[in-house]
């Protein structure tokens, strides 16, 4: 009785205890051995056909599943007992058919037989009599058996005494609810077509004339049972998304049958979602094929998908009335259609999507009717992140024009989803729509006037589409920004929030003095604002969606003034640690992760400036810190159905991974802080198992930053050290003799990761003197030549994958894109590679001969690995940037003795290459070695003059950031040379039209003006075209980088000295600004005030 009672209150009950507590008594019971009692009650309530059958049948089907020989049904006081109940249950099921929940428990257990290898024959003549018998529900139960057994790998049927496609072919030809069972069947077998070595193992042609019959039978059923047709589409679905490749000899045909559903008239709007979530996973598996299928693709696409973006009218209707942010359901034919041109923008994005969407728009613009408008704009902003690696410049322009006019349109919710659209791709495709700033913003200001909730979408697309100005263009705009900040003031709270991330953005991009006044007329509002809603959910039990949102962009905006005006967050700095502990901690308690870690950002911009301010913040979140650190990041399922299953809780996981980022940082500039809570957070990071990889990147550098809390305690080093090392190591460099290996380096991500958290550890464990310093420091190299080794092998199978595509044009652009990014992968990996070795030049003022002696040896082999690809360069580069810290470093003759085998290596490359990345790297080496040499035989070199001066006009013609920063390069190398070897004024005329168009390199921009400052004191030469110098000086000192170089915290002697001579000039500066140099007019201005 208990037993059936716990049973009853798991078929019946709501509440959560009552359900733990059942589930826990049904698992004893069912552990007792024998099973008998348990056995007879289940199967008593499975026949009973009463409330409680369907739970019953649950749990001795989940039993048989997951416990396979150990399940209650085989351990029973005789063995053959289980049996002989499955047998006794068939034949109860042949007499009451409509017992359609036996099929469950019988397939569940021979399933269990099929698995271990034993052939259930009663189950196989079952089976053969039922398809036999005159009644269509017999026949369906024995189609339902089938497809019971079919979730297994196809090898295993083969042990059945029947032909189960035979059975299936026929039994699809059946009454409807016959095929629904069969066509269930064949898409399990065709998604389980692969032996345990992954061989197909029914022929191809045989797969192809199957499906062909599942689509002839689905569309006769649509005629026949509307409701069964859609339970089959549902079942095709699973087939074509678990293996697509199964269906990839009849794609054409799959298309032309759901083409042909799209043409019936009426046609519910439930079956619609399926045909498109089938097309979608079938385009998506067809990108090899897309070029055969290129023409039905976009046809289908044109006709089917983008048109049904839009919503009904009425669903308009109400939107229109309530006048609020416009919520897409899930599993509508609208959402399905953005899912499935978001997903096919990614595989078939160049060469059939963005056509297709050309068109569209285009016939929008040209109609102006409101469906195909708004229809192209959300298809616009659907496929945005998919194409942002193939989109074009001119692609981009066409979609931005289409988008500016759709804004205007007199129907309301073409402006809206316009406004969305350009939110999406100011977002994806940046910098590119921000080339047309001009129309764009002005589109935008236009619709702050609008409806208040398409205004407040015209705001949300604003803050995307600023975050990628310029700052000389953006400032053209602050006034009419001013203004729009006003209107979202007096707003709603989430105009309000909108408002307050629009100055957040003009706070980061500006210049300080261009965002002071801005901070000055609103910040103590947005602190009021603050306090306001704080004091507004002490009484809530969770945020609520808006709050949450207005919160988030306080505190961003907040951590925004902190890092470009402290001074000003001085006076509130003790009332936002206040605010920012409780919502880390609420957030913590909700398991909501995007306002705790927005939260945990922000807090460390305040670190720099105000850590001393933040230690009692800190001891406050520490505990609750070591609990999520030791969390788990899984949650233990109790349903009876699905026991001991766990799955991973997102929120946790991405909370444990801001913890450690933010400890990290924390760890960087203020070990002190931690110093008292060493032991709790050693202890809990130690333990800790990562899930995913940014958990275990925040693991690898709390590791590191382990050793340089320790420095700063009262602890033993050694001991930490000792302790930790191992398995620092063993995350990234596993012991073979060791089992305790957590992360191996199968990606480019990882190896990064690996390869950044070892150069943090080696800076801090050089400022050790530990007695282990030298197998340390091997160690240390070992796992430097690991990740590279790792790094490199990745590389090169991605590169095969790659090339392995098709040479068609079209898809060589794709390969193109992934390529890059690929490159980026690699390149970061070297470059973090090279940051470990660099970190022996910085850190060890006296570096042992021999491991001077391995780190020239590396210096020399990076730098010798060639030019000849890309990869290459990523490593060579590492090589000229070791050359430039020796040359920082080292004294004059040291470094002349370092750089004798590099200089005609580096010479060559120099006049062998035309790449904008070795040119950038290679002069900027040799200005490090001259400017710490002044070697008159290399600044003599006029071959590397020459080139150097060569390539001047093509660098300064190219827009790509490598062309700008080698220009910048060139320029500072230049300038030094020129001085060194006595040019004359036709050189430096020439030089200094070319050092005005720097604007990419901060630094080398500072050295151009320092030394043309210094130079044309005294260099007579210089001195005859001191005019152009002026020029250079006034438009490179008062430009876009006018904030950073004024503000230089490690030059600020130079910069002093900059100042000082611009003073002394006074306003007679003005006349050197060049005539479109609007923002270096207005920083003139400022600085004579």
């Amino acid at each position: 009785n208990q037993l059936i009672e716990g049973i009853r209150v798991l078929a019946e009950s709501k509440d959560n205890e009552e359900i733990r507590n059942a589930t826990h008594y049904v698992q004893q019971c069912r552990e007792i051995n024998p099973s008998d009692q348990f056995m007879q009650i289940i199967v008593n309530q499975i026949i009973a056909n009463n409330n409680l059958t369907a739970t019953a049948t649950v749990i001795l089907k989940s039993d048989i599943d997951r416990k396979g020989d150990q399940s209650v049904i085989y351990r029973m006081s005789d063995s053959s007992i289980g049996k002989s109940i499955i047998i006794q249950l068939m034949q109860y099921l042949a007499e009451h058919p409509d017992q359609f929940l036996l099929t469950q428990v019988i397939g569940a257990y021979a399933r269990s037989e099929l698995n271990e290898g034993r052939n259930f024959q009663e189950f196989c003549d079952f089976i053969l009599g039922a398809f036999e018998n005159d009644n269509a529900d017999v026949r369906s139960i024995a189609a339902s058996l089938v497809a019971e057994i079919t979730d297994i790998m196809i090898e295993k049927l083969a042990i059945l005494s029947f032909d189960v496609l035979g059975v299936l072919q026929k039994a699809i030809s059946d009454q409807p609810k016959i095929a629904v069972k069969a066509n269930e069947a064949l898409v399990k077998i065709l998604v389980n077509n692969f032996d345990s070595e992954n061989n197909q193992q029914i022929p191809q042609e045989s797969v192809s004339k199957i499906i062909s019959v599942q689509l002839m039978r689905i569309k006769q059923c649509y005629g026949e049972n509307q409701s069964i047709c859609l339970k089959m589409l549902k079942d095709f679905y699973q087939l074509v998304d678990l293996d697509g490749q199964q269906v990839i000899f009849n794609v054409q045909e799959v298309i032309e049958t759901l083409n042909d559903f799209f043409q019936l008239d009426e046609l519910d709007e439930k079956i619609k979602v399926w045909l498109l979530k089938i097309f979608t996973a079938v385009g998506d598996s067809c990108s090899e094929t897309r070029k055969a299928l290129k023409i039905i693709l976009q046809d289908f696409i044109s006709r089917n998908v983008i048109p049904n973006m839009v919503s009904s009218q009425d669903k308009i209707d109400a939107w229109l009335e309530k006048q609020k942010e416009f919520v897409y359901e899930d599993n509508t034919l609208q959402s399905e259609a953005e899912r499935c041109i978001d997903t096919l923008a990614y595989t078939l994005g160049k060469q059939v999507l963005n056509p297709v969407l050309q068109e569209f728009c285009k016939q929008a613009l040209e109609s102006q009717q409101w469906q195909l408008c708004d229809a192209a704009a959300m298809a616009i902003a659907a496929s945005s992140e998919g194409l942002q690696s193939v989109i074009k410049q001119k692609e981009v322009q066409l979609y931005v024009e289409c988008l500016c006019s759709f804004v205007k349109h007199e129907h309301p919710r073409v402006r809206y989803d316009s406004l969305s659209c350009i939110l999406e791709i100011s977002k994806h495709w940046a910098p590119k729509p921000q080339k047309y700033h001009q129309i764009v913003i002005q589109a935008l200001i236009a619709e702050t006037q609008d409806l208040p909730f398409i205004s407040l979408h015209a705001s949300s697309a604003m803050i995307n589409f600023i975050g990628d100005m310029t700052k000389q263009h953006l400032y053209l705009y602050l006034g009419q920004l001013h203004e729009m900040i006003k209107d979202c003031w007096s707003g709603s709270i989430s105009r309000q929030a909108n408002g307050i991330s629009l100055i957040q953005q003009l706070v980061e991009l500006l210049d300080h003095d261009d965002s002071v006044p801005l901070l000055e007329e609103f910040l103590g509002q947005i602190m009021e604002m603050f306090q306001n809603v704080m004091h507004a959910i002490d009484t809530q039990e969770n945020f609520d969606y808006e709050q949450q949102i207005f919160i988030e962009s306080i505190v961003s905006m907040i951590a925004v003034t902190c890092d470009r005006a402290p001074q000003m967050m001085r006076v509130y700095i003790e009332q936002i640690m206040e605010y920012f502990v409780l919502i880390v901690k609420r957030t913590f308690q909700q398991e909501e992760h995007g306002l705790f870690g927005t939260t945990l950002n922000s807090m460390m911009d305040f670190v720099e400036e105000f850590y001393q301010e933040m230690g009692v913040a800190i001891a406050q979140l520490i505990p609750m810190f070591v609990n999520v650190i030791q969390a788990s990041n899984f949650d233990q399922l109790e349903n009876i159905e699905l026991e001991g299953d766990k799955i991973p809780n997102h929120d946790r996981i991405e909370q444990k991974a801001a913890v450690l980022g933010f400890l990290a940082l924390m760890s960087e500039y203020t070990p002190n802080s931690l110093v008292p809570f060493l032991d709790q957070l050693f202890e809990a990071v130690y333990q800790m198992m990562p899930y995913q990889e940014k958990q275990a990147a925040g693991q690898l550098a709390m590791f590191a930053q382990f050793i340089n809390i320790a420095q700063h305690s009262q602890v033993d080093v050694q001991e930490v050290h000792q302790k930790i090392f191992p398995k620092f190591c063993n995350q990234i460099y596993p012991d073979v003799e060791n089992d305790e290996k957590t992360v191996t380096l199968v990606d480019l991500e990882q190896c990064y990761n690996a390869a950044q958290s070892l150069a943090l550890y080696t800076k801090y464990y050089l400022k050790t003197k530990l007695p282990s310093f030298s197998a340390d420091v091997s160690k240390i190299l070992n796992i430097l030549t690991f990740i590279i080794n790792q790094a490199q092998q990745i590389y090169k199978a991605e590169l095969s994958i790659i090339n392995a595509g098709d040479e068609d044009d079209d898809d060589q652009e794709e390969a193109e894109a992934h390529h890059g990014k690929t490159l980026q992968d690699f390149s970061r990996v070297m470059q973090h590679a090279g940051e470990a070795y660099a970190e022996f030049i910085i850190q060890l003022e006296d570096m042992p001969q021999g491991l001077l002696e391995i780190i020239l040896q590396v210096t020399h082999h990076f730098l010798t690995i060639g030019i000849s690809s890309a990869a290459a360069i990523a490593g060579t580069r590492q090589g000229f940037l070791l050359y430039s810290d020796f040359a920082k470093k080292y004294p004059v003759e040291k470094t002349k003795q370092i750089f004798e085998p590099a200089l005609p290596v580096i010479r060559k490359y120099i006049l062998e290459s035309d790449s904008a990345v070795v040119l950038r790297d290679a002069f900027y080496t040799l200005f490090e070695y001259l400017a710490g040499t002044q070697d008159l035989q290399l600044a003599g070199d006029m071959d590397l003059t020459t080139k150097a001066c060569q390539v001047l006009e093509p660098m300064s013609q190219e827009e790509d950031d490598d062309s700008q920063f080698c220009l910048d390069n060139v320029c500072v190398y230049l300038v030094l040379v020129g001085h060194l070897t006595g040019q004359t004024s036709d050189f430096w005329q020439v030089l200094l039209s070319f050092c005005i168009k720097m604007k990419s390199d901060e630094p080398e921009i500072l050295h151009v003006i320092e030394l043309l400052l210094d130079y044309v004191q005294t260099d007579a030469e210089l001195q005859k075209v001191g005019g152009e110098v002026m020029k250079v000086l006034v438009n490179l000192f008062f430009g876009e980088h006018n904030d950073g170089l004024k503000n230089s915290a490690d030059k600020q002697e130079s910069v002093k000295k900059i100042v000082k001579f611009f003073e002394k000039q006074g306003p007679q500066i003005e006349q050197f600004v060049e005539e479109d140099n609007e923002f270096a007019k207005k920083n003139i201005k400022n600085f004579l005030k």
